[in-house]
């Protein structure tokens, strides 16, 4: 008897192994191989804990390191987290020492590098320096001095070490892939461009909207870490739901994610016909949010910048429709919202969300979004057991 083909995946952090977890990135993914019968763990830093899911795996730095820990597990292959960070590419060399296959999966938008589009990179440069406060022009300025000068050998050029360890390359939108493909490319490493191939973050198989389902209602959801205003950018949240509900009147808005100091503040100055209308639910389980998705025709998404966005892949598995921006620092977007999956404004503007999602709105209202479609097509592109079919298939053509 042969046995199952073992894949594990690997996120070198010591983070909760619990079922959040396995909610999303790798823990997903892990369930994703397991959905196709595929033997599969995750591997994490530190001790076990009380929360771990039997499938997580404990190691130390040390042991990752170590090409006969690997050995000692009888891999085929491993999806390793790794950034492209250089403190861990050992892990990197112990994996391909063992002789197992290894994946390097990039959480990232692809602007790594001004090579991948100098005017993009910078724009996305600015936009995460909004985080610094008085820093962010400094922060910035010395940025770009890195990215220009000694961080082509402490940054790219280790990167690129990196990647040429690694079997696959997997960039999680069809933009990122575009610019990884130039980036390797403009430091003359042609041989890497065919180890790039496409692998977004897999979504639950329960993000799924089916014919017969309850008809969806007329609202629109928001989620976000809302702390982070830099990113998130709660105040476009609040002035495209105020300025939507009062011309929108049938319509629900539901905030989902704790809520700052300053959206409290606004939600209670509401008139309280629109403050009715208007939830901010917190922090929810990934059960309710689901449930949330399937009852909401439009995700809203007024984020500055984003590597992939779960939240909207997991919305469109569930049926709903994609509202952002047209922005270089969104890439997952023009992907998630084209073939009529959503409307992008042009700019990260509240005017221009605005006009995107009255858009949206009426071509649900005109009847030319169908729910069970849209969660079809996208739950054979991003549910977790198709993402982990894509390794395998992956591993299959480029032996």
């Amino acid at each position: 008897m042969t046995r199952a083909e073992r894949w594990w995946t690997c996120t070198p952090k010591d983070f909760e192994g619990d079922a959040g977890f396995f909610s999303r990135d790798s823990g997903l993914l892990c369930s994703g191989f397991r959905r196709l019968g595929i033997d599969s763990r995750v591997v994490l830093l530190g001790e076990s804990r009380r929360t771990d899911g039997a499938p997580v795996i404990r190691a130390s730095m040390r042991q990752l390191r170590c090409p006969s820990w690997w050995i000692s597990h009888g891999l085929d292959g491993v999806v390793l987290y790794a950034w492209g960070r250089p403190e861990f590419t050992p892990i990197v060399e112990a994996v391909r020492v063992a002789g197992i296959k290894v994946v390097l999966s990039q959480d990232s938008g692809g602007l790594v590098s001004p090579l991948c589009g100098a005017r993009e990179w910078f724009t996305e440069r600015w936009r995460v320096g909004g985080r610094w406060g008085v820093l962010r022009v400094p922060g910035v300025v010395l940025q770009v001095l890195r990215a220009l000068s000694w961080g082509i050998v402490s940054l790219d050029l280790r990167r690129l070490d990196q990647f040429a360890l690694g079997d696959g390359i997997a960039a999680v939108s069809p933009g990122a892939l575009a610019r990884y493909r130039r980036y390797v490319r403009a430091f003359g490493r042609e041989e890497l461009v065919r180890r790039l191939f496409l692998l977004p973050h897999p979504v639950s198989p329960d993000c799924t909207y089916e014919d017969g389902q309850p008809q969806k209602s007329c609202q629109v959801v928001a989620v976000g870490r809302w702390s982070d205003a830099a990113q998130k950018r709660p105040d476009l949240l609040m002035r495209v739901i105020e300025a939507a509900s009062r011309r929108r009147k049938e319509y629900r808005f539901v905030i989902v994610g704790e809520p700052t100091t300053e959206l409290e503040e606004w939600h209670r100055a509401l008139p309280p016909a629109i403050r009715e209308r208007v939830e901010l639910s917190g922090v929810v389980a990934h059960e309710e949010l689901v449930e949330v998705m399937k009852e909401s025709r439009v995700l809203l998404v007024t984020s500055a910048f984003e590597s992939f966005h779960i939240s909207a892949a997991e919305a469109l598995c569930c049926g709903a429709t994609i509202v952002g921006s047209r922005s270089p620092c969104l890439p997952s977007l023009r992907w998630f919202t084209c073939g009529g999956s959503g409307t992008l404004a042009p700019k990260l503007g509240a005017e221009e969300l605005g006009r995107a999602l009255t858009r949206e709105l009426a071509e649900w209202e005109h009847g030319t979004r169908c729910p069970a479609t849209i969660s079809r097509r996208w739950g054979d592109q991003l549910h977790s057991d198709q993402v982990a079919a894509k390794v395998i298939t992956w591993s299959k053509c480029s032996s």
